[in-house]
């Protein structure tokens, strides 16, 4: 700037002095003798004003250049620029890059914070580009979706090529295909996802949307699994509590009474009543019924009780070693496969997970009788950051009608069953943030204990 105002100012004077010369000549009268510049004058007065054009316009562009720069630095949020040739705009300039370094340490530092938080949601989260290529996704995907899932997605999207190394995950892969594509944005629904031997119900949320010039598609997903298994639950809990509330108010007295009324026919017997003989029978028969029907009820209030589960990390082999050593004798003549590793480590209530297993175990091993072998499996694996525990009976298996029946209240395909054990066995690892699923049980039986 200072620069441009010098050779102005040269230009503005050589011009001045041109103009006064000429000036004095006419005001002098003698027009004859008029002192006009010579061809030398002339020429150094021109080239003293074509220098100084062309310094002004170098200037003029170098500061133009300058503001350029700058306006580029803040566009790109650039808090390095520096002017060596602008010493008059420095301290500005270095407000300007101290504002544009807070506002850019602002902004790491609120993505950092979202990407935490996103991190740490229970719900998948994934962004795709304009092609359909994932570029971000949280934990809470991969463990919802799977890791395999993710890969084979990656190696389906259009210019990657097709997955065939996994056909079980083309539905799901064409699903998902199908929902990003859609164009309505802000849509909600539900999903059905398969997994191995079982599926499940996903709520999406479908956001499309522009970042940074770039079309992004927002995708959230969650499963209600648990939740409406937990609402079947606690359902089942309600119906519980007023049926063995309303058939224990019944029960008692009818026991009460039938116990007074044998006192009574005893009294008849020893008084060689006629009929008393059958009297005492027919009493003794509805008191012990009604004794039998008091210890159903009694067990079937465990169902309607909202357990809290202590919970803490124990290496899971050691308990499943624990509970096999309580049922020795059940599982006498039974061969046991334990596929387990020393190392795996899960979040439970030791108690309340011991009689999950027994409950599953004693199942078990009565589904085996009648094999020439009995064998019973526990193996133990880690899918999809979570652990599972698979207890797979080598028995004739569970029929589709029953499968679907079978973690509700009173069913039972025991004849002497009282239909509790599995409810409260899938109500127990609900309590310890896990599930209870039965898996593919057509040729056996398969149930997964699954940890949260």
């Amino acid at each position: 700037m200072k620069t441009m105002l010098i050779w102005l100012g040269v230009f503005s004077l050589a011009m001045v002095l041109l103009v006064a010369s000429v000036t004095a000549s006419y005001l002098s009268g003698d027009i004859e003798h008029t002192l006009l510049p010579g061809p030398a004058t002339l020429t150094l007065f021109a080239v003293i004003a074509l220098i100084s054009l062309w310094m002004i316009r170098r200037a003029f562009s170098r500061q133009q250049s300058h503001i350029s720069q700058v306006l580029k630095s803040l566009i790109n949020r650039d808090a390095s620029l520096s002017l060596p040739g602008a010493p008059e705009i420095a301290p500005l300039l270095k407000q300007v890059q101290q504002e544009i370094g807070r506002s850019r340490d602002d902004a790491e530092i609120q993505a950092s914070y979202l990407k935490a938080l996103i991190a740490q949601l229970d719900i998948a989260v994934l962004e795709f580009d304009s092609d359909g290529h994932i570029m971000q996704s949280n934990p809470a995907a991969e463990r919802l979706l799977g890791l395999s899932f993710l890969h084979a997605w990656r190696r389906s999207v259009p210019g990657q090529g097709s997955d065939a190394s996994n056909p079980g995950l083309r539905p799901n892969i064409q699903a998902l295909q199908r929902l990003v594509s859609a164009n309505t944005t802000g849509s909600r629904g539900e999903l059905t996802w398969h997994y191995p031997n079982r599926r499940e119900t996903l709520l999406y949320t479908l956001i499309h949307g522009f970042n940074q010039g770039q079309q992004r598609t927002l995708l959230t997903l969650q499963s209600i699994e648990k939740q409406l298994v937990a609402q079947e639950v606690k359902a089942h809990q309600q119906l519980v509590k007023v049926l063995t509330h309303e058939v224990a108010n019944s029960i008692t007295p009818m026991v009460s009474l039938t116990q007074s009324a044998q006192s009574i026919s005893t009294h008849m017997l020893h008084s060689g009543v006629e009929g008393s003989d059958d009297l005492a029978e027919a009493l003794a028969t509805i008191t012990r019924r009604g004794q039998h029907l008091t210890q159903f009820i009694q067990s079937f209030k465990a169902l309607s009780v909202t357990v809290r589960a202590k919970l803490s990390v124990q290496p899971l082999r050691s308990q499943v070693t624990e509970v096999l050593r309580l049922l020795q004798t059940e599982f006498e003549g039974i061969e046991i496969e334990l596929d387990i590793d020393n190392t795996l480590e899960v979040n439970l209530d030791p108690s309340l997970f011991e009689q999950v297993l027994i409950n599953l175990l004693k199942n078990a091993a009565e589904a085996t009788t009648g094999q020439s072998h009995r064998r019973v499996q526990l193996v133990a694996q880690r899918l999809d950051e979570q652990v599972c525990l698979d207890i797979i009976d080598n028995g004739s298996g569970i029929n589709e009608h029953a499968a679907t029946s079978i973690f509700v209240p009173f069913f039972t395909t025991k004849t002497t069953g009282s239909g509790i054990g599995l409810p409260l066995a899938r109500s127990l690892m609900l309590s310890q943030g896990g599930n209870l699923l039965l898996l593919d049980a057509t040729e056996h039986g398969h149930f997964r204990c699954v940890f949260g």
